[in-house]
């Protein structure tokens, strides 16, 4: 079970990496995309970003090519 600090860290990087994607990506493939969920591991070297988007199949495969283009800038 994670500790307090991881949990309220993933909260955190949950809010930050969601106003990040409504607020400065400009790619209009991810404009529908809720971030639902973060986890870091414990030594901080990886976060795993669950995401949550509306549509068909077509608009999502769209919505993750836009994500994984903005990832190093997210």
């Amino acid at each position: 079970m994670p500790n307090r600090r991881l949990v309220r860290l993933n909260e955190q990087f949950r809010r930050e990496i969601a106003e990040i994607i409504r607020r400065d990506v400009r790619d209009p493939r991810v404009r529908d995309v809720t971030v639902t969920a973060v986890e870091v591991t414990s030594d901080l070297w990886l976060a795993r970003v669950y995401v949550s988007m509306p549509g068909e199949d077509k608009e999502r495969g769209q919505a993750l090519k836009g994500l994984d283009a903005a990832s190093n800038f997210i």
